[in-house]
Parts: C-alpha cells; structure tokens; sequence
C-alpha cells in the first residue's frame, strides 16, 4: 500500500475525524481526536488564542500529530468494511488479513484469488452525521436476505457507470447498481439509520426516527464539511508575553493564594516586570468572567488610531486620497497577521451555515442537519492550525453608509434578498435573521469582486484569499486576508495594493467595474431571489461568487445592486449614492 501524506491544515478542513480519505489502494476514515495522542506521548505541538478558547470552553488547541504508521500519526480505522476482490469479483466484509510491511497497514486479501482487495464504492449517511455500509444484501434482494449468500459485484465493461455494475448473489438473484443514489433508494428499502459513528470508540447511537439515510458515492464531496471557528491574534493577546503567560496559565487547575503569586511568577518569569505579568493574568481571568466578542474586538483594533507592531500582528494606517475618502473612512495595511482555525464538528450531507451576527455557529444546524461530533470524550482541548499571512481592512463611512441605507429603493431591494434568506433558515430549523441591514449584502459582495480583482494584480490565487465580515449597527468594514502554514501567506501583494493611495483607487474603480455588468447579463442582473432558490440577488459564477473555501457565507447573501446601479433597475448602489 501506497504511503499517504496530510499535512495538519488538512486534516483540520478536509480529513479531520469522521471523513473519509481515498487511498491509492484503500480507504480509511480518520478517528476521533481522543485517540490521537497515545498514553504518555506529548503533542506536537500546543497552540494559544485565548480569546478562541474561552468561547470554545478549551484549555488549549493542539496541531494534529504528524508522523508515520504506528509512530505518533493520526490513526485510522478502515472505512467501508465491504471490498471487492478485482480477480473474482467477490463483495465481502470478511476477507483475510495477509502479513503486510511493518511500516505499512495491511490491505485484506481474498481466500480464493490471493488478491488484494479494494474498498466498496458506496456507502449510506444521514444529515446527523452517522455513516455506515451500503446494504448490498437488501439492494440485491429488494429489502429481503436469502440467508447469507456469497455477493459478487461485476462489471458490464461498457462504462464506470454505476448503471454497469450489476450486484449478484450465489442464490441467483441479481440486480444493478441503477438507481442505488436516488433519493428515496433507502426508504424504498425500508432501510432506518442504524446510528453508526465508526469513528468514535462508542460505535453507535440512538438516531432520529424518521432520518433520511442518503447512498453516497465515498469520494462524494457533501459526504464531509468541517465546523470551523477562528480568531485573528490581535493587541494585547499578540503580545509574546501574554502568549508565554497563557500557554503557563493552562497548567492551573485552580487559582493560587494570593500571596504565592509574587515568588511563583519571579520564578516563572524570572527578569519580567511582575506588573506586566499581573495584567496578563488578569486578561486571562477577565475571559472566564465574560465571554469575549471576537469580531467586535477584532473590529475596534483594526480601527484604533495607532498602528500596531508585534510578533504575529502588524496594522499601519495608510492614506486614502479624495476619491476613495468620498466612500471610506479607513484603509489599514496588515503586514503581519496570525489566525488560528480550530475544528469543532463536521456535517453531513448540508454543508454548516454561519450566524449572520458573525459571531458564532449554530451548533444545532438545523431540524435535520446536525452537528457531529469529533470525540467521544467531553476533553479540554481541541485540534487547531496556526496560519500566517496578511491582509488589507476597509472601513465604510457610517454616516455616507447610513443616509444610503435609508433610501427606499436600497432597502425594499435588501430586504428582498433578506427576508428570503432568513425564510431559507427558518426552514432548516434555524433562527430567523436578527437585526440586519443592507450594509452586509454591500460589504460582502464588495469583498468578493476586490477578492477576484485582487487576485489579479497581488500574485495570489482567488481560492487562497478569504474574506472576514464586520457587520451590525455600529460595524461597518471588511477584511481581505490570506493566511497559510507557511511564510508563503506573507508575501506583500496584498499589502502593496494599498500604496501609494492611487494604486488603491485602481483597485476599488476596477471592482466597482466588475459590478456594473456581468457576462450573464440580462439573467443575471434580473435575477429576483423570492422566485427562485438561489439566495442572491444579481450575483453568479461569471461575477460575484469566489472559491467556496474563500467565502464566509457558502456564496450567499450577494447583490451586485448594492455596490452600483445596474442598467434597467432602481438606483440602489452605493458607490452611485449622492447625497
């Protein structure tokens, strides 16, 4: 069997617990996080965000182990059970276990052929997060056994189509794989969703009753989307010493005697100002008290008069010139930022949807799509990745911004899009939106055509910059950023768009561009969500939308409209808006 490398970033997006990875030869699903590290053996390595382990309820984040088959890697546990002999065709759970290289897991073989298997190609989910074996007995039998027959899967050798394999039993019953990913292939069945969480040590749970079981090719990509929070490193948690004192402070279970405090942190922090350690410590304790607001905080420093130099954060106000002044109030350079990304669940089938108050995700995702869970064991710490890159901040001018919300046309045309987001939602078992203006349509479309304007002149690709959204009544910015493992995050493209303030006032103009007409013209600017399922107003593939991994909202909530007025419609943009 072919070695397979992920690097840790991977495993946090992609192949965290619970997913499944297509091998050359086999197919594993990755286990719960509580069987990662082994009795004794210490973690790669420990991560500090404070602010993101108080709201998540952890002590610490750890970057997932790296090694080699049985030497401190992520283990595994073999997923589907059913493989396929491909010299006699045989499809079975129980083939022998050969003795394979001691650096490499063993691939089962067949009794008969002495071939090494490969695994089946289906298997069966529900939006619950539960996953098991396809039932090849039921499929070929129609929802009866015969009693425990030998299965055989062959091929009519005329496609890779599923409608070329046919399922055969030793009984004489037969029946192709046509129609087996239907929609109603399972209930038709009678097939319930037995509960199964391979992954995890307890195996199995009681499910829903009435839960649809979906059958899913293995490699189908709504098979896993992971639950993710992140947090950028901002002043004072960038600060090196508040990241020692955090990363110490975690050892304490309980809080010291006061009057311990003084010889324990002298002989901790020996040469360190005792003040400047107290106020870490007191940071740390005022997180416990109130659960911090990540984005507001985020927002207030970005926003902050000073510019800002540390370790793992560096912000430095430039000059807007008097065109862009007419619609910004603030450009900030990033040189320097750090994110951490921590995985917190995975769904199935729906991809999770993002809180629009941009502060956390519902954890319930709705009446039929939950959040599964990554452990089996309540722990205090979760995987996380720390990533590297920088980044340019807008800010909109609140007062320009508010006299263009109030307009008629600007808000019958956002509450459009609005009221048939939040009716989406309300289906889905989730809350209704809450308190929410045509400032976020404008600052997340914007943010998506600088993404794909930017990407043209910085020397990133549009999949590697993302978005953060800073929108309620007294936030109005956006944050375009890219951030990787490495260096690579930190090159100055981004940077170098902002200087000198006529380069950035290319950017913005040519954005603004890209809003005014769409190769999908007409269809696309008179595209009107209540009447159909997309939740966008004028906004497709040709001019608005990005790489999924880049947007916060899955490609939704878009409006070229609210950047500028499109031919043929009312005037609602605001790069339009006179006052």
């Amino acid at each position: 069997m072919s070695k397979q490398y992920l690097r840790p970033s991977q495993i946090i997006t992609t192949f965290g617990p619970g997913a499944i990875v297509d091998l050359p030869d086999d197919s594993v699903m990755i286990a719960g996080i509580e069987h990662w590290f082994s009795e004794g053996f210490k973690p790669h390595r420990k991560l500090s965000e404070p602010r993101l382990q108080a709201t998540l309820g952890v002590n610490e984040f750890r970057t997932p182990p790296v090694g080699s088959y049985k030497d401190n890697d992520v283990p595994f546990v073999r997923f589907p059970r059913w493989r396929v002999c491909p010299k006699c065709d045989r499809l079975s759970e129980q083939f022998r276990w050969p003795k394979g290289s001691p650096d490499l897991p063993p691939v089962p073989c067949c009794d008969a052929c002495n071939t090494g298997t490969y695994p089946a190609r289906i298997v069966v989910a529900c939006a619950r997060g539960h996953i098991e074996d396809f039932p090849w007995y039921r499929w070929v039998h129609r929802g009866q056994n015969c009693g425990g027959g030998n299965l055989y899967l062959k091929g009519e050798g005329k496609s890779a189509a599923l409608g070329d394999l046919r399922v055969e039993c030793s009984c004489g019953k037969s029946r192709s794989l046509s129609g087996a990913l239907g929609k109603d292939a399972m209930a038709d069945l009678n097939c319930r969703c037995p509960g199964k969480r391979p992954w995890l040590d307890d195996e199995q749970e009681e499910c829903l009753e009435g839960t649809r079981l979906y059958a899913l090719q293995r490699g189908a990509s709504n098979i896993y989307f992971s639950v993710i929070r992140s947090a950028l490193s901002i002043p004072p948690w960038s600060d090196p010493l508040q990241a020692e004192v955090a990363s110490w402070w975690g050892q304490f279970k309980n809080p010291l005697p006061p009057a311990v405090w003084s010889e324990v942190i002298k002989a901790r922090f020996p040469g360190e100002d005792e003040e400047r350690v107290r106020e870490c410590i007191a940071r740390l304790e005022g997180l416990k008290a109130q659960r911090p607001s990540i984005r507001r905080e985020e927002y207030k420093v970005l926003n902050a008069d000073e510019d800002h130099v540390s370790a793992s954060f560096e912000a430095h106000r430039q000059h807007l010139s008097s065109a862009s002044e007419k619609f910004l109030s603030r450009l900030v350079a990033i040189p320097r930022l750090r994110e951490v990304r921590s995985l917190i669940g995975f769904t199935r089938i729906a991809a999770p949807e993002m809180d629009p108050t941009m502060e956390v995700f519902n954890e319930e995702q709705g009446l039929d799509v939950m959040t599964a869970s990554i452990s089996a064991k309540q722990l205090d710490w979760l995987p996380a990745v720390e990533n590297l890159g920088e980044g340019v901040f807008l800010r909109f001018d609140l007062q320009r911004l508010k006299h263009w919300e109030a307009q008629e046309a600007v808000r019958r045309r956002a509450g459009n899009l609005l009221e048939t987001y939040s009716s989406w939602r309300q289906k889905r078992g989730l809350l209704a939106l809450r308190n929410q203006y045509p400032r976020l349509i404008l600052l997340h479309t914007l943010a998506h055509l600088l993404m794909r304007q930017m990407s043209l002149d910085c020397g990133y690709s549009s999949a590697s910059l993302r978005e953060r959204i800073y929108s309620d009544e007294k936030m109005a910015g956006l944050l375009i950023y890219t951030s990787t493992p490495d260096s690579d995050g930190s090159l100055g493209g981004l940077v170098r768009q902002t200087k000198p303030s006529e380069k950035f006032d290319a950017v913005l103009r040519s954005a603004t561009e890209l809003a005014w007409i769409c190769s999908s013209d007409p269809l696309c600017r008179e595209h009107d969500p209540r009447r159909t399922d997309r939740l966008n107003g004028a906004a497709c593939h040709a001019c608005a939308m990005v790489s999924e991994t880049s947007c916060e909202f899955g490609n939704r909530l878009l409006d070229r409209g609210m950047v500028v007025n499109l031919p043929n419609a009312e005037s609602t943009g605001y790069f339009n808006f006179d006052e």
